[in-house]
């Protein structure tokens, strides 16, 4: 007759469960965040693409205080969306770009995975069609590509609307060290994780994209045309389109 496990034996069963479930655990969670890595990085690539074909047709980066997007139930013109602020580029680069890449059919690759999905439905409220604070996607549109690389050059002298222009490829020369956008919200990861090991996907000028640390960017200057600002790393590149955020 066979015996039953002793209460032992179940408690060496559970132990030895308990351990393995520690030793996968992180390595499964390791393969979910390079899984994650590897879509943003695609992401980004694909954006590199569309900010390729609006300098083919424009000369120059993306840069406005305006523009337009056309709402999927919306059969009639596209409505107007309008900001006052140039430096909102950053987060509302695909309304500028609505031409060469429709947010409908496009707006998945603008975010980070685990981002909500559902951001673009409350873009428009009330009478008005008000664009919320959020931003349009997780990707973030390098400031220094809004204005000439003298705003960043701490030289001094006079700051103003003047200096504001999109930057051309020429002006850019160091383009595969120049992050051109990046992954600010980095949704598949916790608060806890991005305290403790901060890294993001980041596109460079050249159109290359790679996973970079925070701790390895280049330290942002102050930018005299927004007083009152803190700068941002990959934003507020020393030099501006001059300058590097990674070495």
């Amino acid at each position: 007759m066979r015996r039953g496990l002793s209460l032992l034996e179940i408690l060496v069963v559970i132990a030895a469960i308990g351990v393995l479930m520690a030793i996968l655990l992180p390595a499964l969670s390791g393969t979910r965040r390079s899984a994650n890595e590897i879509k943003s990085l695609a992401n980004i690539r694909t954006i590199a693409q569309t900010f390729d074909a609006y300098i083919d047709e424009h000369g120059a980066y993306p840069a406005a205080s305006s523009g337009w997007a056309l709402h999927p139930d919306w059969a009639e013109p596209p409505a107007a969306i309008i900001w006052r602020d140039v430096w909102l580029t950053d987060r509302l680069w695909p309304i500028v770009m609505h031409d060469l890449a429709p947010w409908p059919e496009n707006y998945q690759s603008w975010l980070s995975p685990g981002a909500d999905s559902e951001r673009f439905t409350s873009l428009w409220s009330g009478q008005g069609y008000t664009v919320t604070s959020t931003g349009l996607t997780s990707y973030r549109y390098s400031n220094s590509f809004l204005a000439r690389p003298r705003v960043w050059s701490g030289s001094g002298g006079d700051y103003d609307e003047s200096l504001i222009r999109a930057a051309r490829r020429a002006d850019v020369r160091q383009p595969s060290q120049k992050v051109l956008l990046y992954d600010t919200e980095v949704a598949y990861l916790t608060p806890e994780q991005m305290e403790r090991n901060p890294r993001r996907a980041v596109g460079l000028a050249d159109g290359s994209a790679s996973i970079r640390r925070d701790a390895e960017a280049v330290e942002p200057v102050a930018n005299p045309l927004r007083s009152g600002y803190t700068p941002r790393m990959y934003h507020d590149t020393p030099n501006g389109t001059h300058g590097v955020d990674v070495r």
